[in-house]
């Protein structure tokens, strides 16, 4: 039988306006470094740059990631991603796959030249976008993520794939500094099979064409502040070699029994998925409301199932709702009308 307490942690409701939620209509710039903590260099003139690389694209929707090549920090999906793109040695920058060509000499110019190119990216139109939600059980310490891929114009033939990568900021020992460096966004693992995640669709593609992704991920050891869920689509060549196309990164949503209580009792629903398989909605109405709607849909705006309740009387009552629920995020939305409310559902 399912521990009840489980049961409520599973349950990843946050609003419908959170942040990842929707589809990005930006297009990302990928910046990602080449390094290795027993490079001197990485330590030095390339940590600088990277500082500063951070510093200066904070909120311009880009995307860095830290892919260890070699040494203590390295694993199978950052030793894939590195070898995907040209280059020897380290630190090597690269924005969307191309080589910045940073030196010890030119960092400043190195700069000006990125900033270029996130300018140039951001007055594009994407031709698709991903939006994320993320939530990390506090109890279990399983990652939930919940990924999305819209088309948003007509492409043409293309082989594209989603990626989805845990980033951690890491507390390790990086030649030139010391012992006890933060490494920030060091690429750590994908969350997909495979280093560049699942595939998408081969072929032409239509405008408004979507892709529904969800994993979870447990023995999650890093803390809540320190992780990252970023999001890419590759477009694969006939080579093997894959093209960065968007991208999209989150921070996680802390997932609490005490959280998800408060959450649910504030906006006077709460959803679960009861032992039997179907979904139970508890209400604690202030007022009576007459002619109330619940219905379930998946993220694609698909309906699941629904009811109609005549007459919805003042205080706490409880509603199920039938249907087949597979594994993924759900939801649940609630109104008589005039006033509505709305939950997001994980089905582990």
């Amino acid at each position: 039988m399912k521990n009840v307490i489980t049961l409520l942690v599973l349950v990843f409701m946050i609003s419908t306006s959170a942040i990842g939620q929707e589809v990005s209509k930006n297009q990302w710039t990928l910046m990602h470094e080449r390094t290795a903590d027993w490079c001197p260099f990485c330590g030095s003139w390339g940590w600088d740059f990277k500082t500063n690389l951070l510093n200066e694209f904070q909120n311009d929707n880009v995307l860095f990631v830290a892919v260890h090549h070699s040494g203590g920090l390295q694993n199978s999906t950052s030793t894939a991603v590195g070898n995907n793109f040209t280059g020897a040695g380290q630190p090597i920058f690269y924005a969307d796959g191309t080589n910045l060509n940073l030196s010890n000499s030119n960092g400043a110019q190195t700069l000006e030249d990125a900033k270029l190119i996130v300018d140039f990216n951001q007055s594009l139109p994407p031709f698709a976008g991903v939006g994320i939600n993320a939530g990390l059980s506090e109890s279990t310490d399983t990652l939930y993520v919940d990924a999305k891929v819209e088309f948003l114009s007509e492409v043409e033939d293309g082989d594209y794939y989603l990626g989805l990568y845990l980033l951690e900021d890491v507390t390790h020992m990086q030649a030139s500094r010391g012992s006890n460096e933060l490494h920030k966004n060091v690429l750590r693992s994908s969350l997909l099979e495979g280093a560049f995640g699942k595939p998408l669709v081969t072929g032409s593609v239509a405008v408004g064409t979507s892709f529904l992704n969800s994993v979870k991920i447990p023995n999650i050891t890093s803390t809540i502040g320190k992780i990252k869920v970023a999001a890419i689509i590759w477009n694969k060549l006939p080579s093997g070699k894959y093209l960065f196309f968007n991208a999209n990164v989150v921070s996680p949503t802390l997932i609490t029994p005490s959280s998800t209580n408060n959450f649910a009792l504030e906006n006077q629903m709460k959803v679960y998925q009861i032992e039997s398989g179907d979904i139970a909605v508890s209400i604690d109405a202030k007022t009576k409301r007459n002619n109330v709607s619940i219905s379930i849909t998946d993220l694609s705006g698909k309906l699941v199932t629904a009811s109609t309740i005549a007459e919805l009387h003042q205080g706490k009552q409880t509603i199920q709702l039938q249907g087949n629920f597979t594994s993924g995020m759900y939801i649940v939305s609630m109104t008589d009308g005039e006033q509505a409310t709305s939950k997001k559902l994980m089905i582990p």
